[in-house]
């Protein structure tokens, strides 16, 4: 078996930094919702509920429509991520998170993943560590 591996931008499911609040120049794509060059605050407040858009993108370099979607290891759904088509797009109508709620990515097609942080009824130690970007072709 011959398997090439590449960091998160150059492989077959492209995961691309599109905000100040993801760095792709790793291997790996981090976020952090800390301060940053665009704002003069330090983070996101306590008891209180945020949105970020245009966070991150997913794109299908391979060759055949996948579905995808997002898990994350917060147990209290404190974190959900959103699908839309256009970067910066205020809309948090498609949820994308667990294989129920898919995103249909067609050859070379991409989705800006949008961010809904719940700290309102949550605390800082319910936010994921991580989360998983899954692509299925099955049904696709």
């Amino acid at each position: 078996m011959n398997v090439n591996v590449t960091d998160d931008s150059s492989a077959f499911l492209a995961l691309n930094d599109t905000s100040a609040y993801a760095d792709g120049s790793g291997d790996k794509l981090a976020l952090t919702f800390d301060s940053d060059a665009t704002v003069t605050g330090d983070g996101i407040n306590k008891d209180s509920d945020y949105s970020f858009t245009g966070v991150f993108s997913i794109r299908n370099q391979g060759n055949q429509p996948v579905k995808v979607w997002i898990v994350d290891d917060d147990g209290n759904d404190a974190v959900e991520w959103y699908g839309t088509d256009t970067n910066n797009k205020s809309d948090f109508s498609t949820l994308m998170e667990d294989p129920g709620n898919t995103y249909q990515l067609d050859i070379g097609e991409r989705v800006f993943v949008n961010v809904v942080i719940f700290l309102k009824d949550n605390s800082a130690g319910d936010l994921p560590t991580t989360i998983e970007v899954v692509a299925d072709e099955s049904g696709a």
